[in-house]
């Protein structure tokens, strides 16, 4: 059984949680209308791009340990929250290479 920490501030888990229902999960998160046109790619088209040798940067914005239990080789992961102060250590390197520099935090 996989069993995963409860993040003390979660506003569906934590202590004071306010979400008690099913929510629409794209406004929650704050996703403007139309930006995932470019954004956004489905796990099969991102594969038949990876599979097609595409240059790209594959960005994770989840936690360090969602990361930890399954994640996209090569793929960059700056948790969303420090991706404010982190939008300089994004540069368009090819997939491959990106894998040098993932690191977990």
């Amino acid at each position: 059984m996989l069993e995963l920490p409860h993040t003390p501030n979660c506003l569906v888990c934590g202590p004071n949680a306010t979400v008690k229902k099913l929510i629409d999960y794209e406004a929650f998160c704050g996703v403007e209308e139309g930006l995932g046109a470019d954004l956004e790619v489905s796990p099969k088209a991102l594969k038949g791009l990876i599979d097609d040798g595409r240059e790209m940067v594959v960005l994770d914005v989840r936690e360090p340990f969602e990361y930890e239990i399954a994640h996209i080789e090569g793929a960059r992961l700056i948790p969303l929250g420090e991706l404010p102060d982190r939008l300089r250590e994004l540069v368009r390197v090819p997939f491959e290479k990106a894998a040098d520099k993932a690191k977990p935090y």
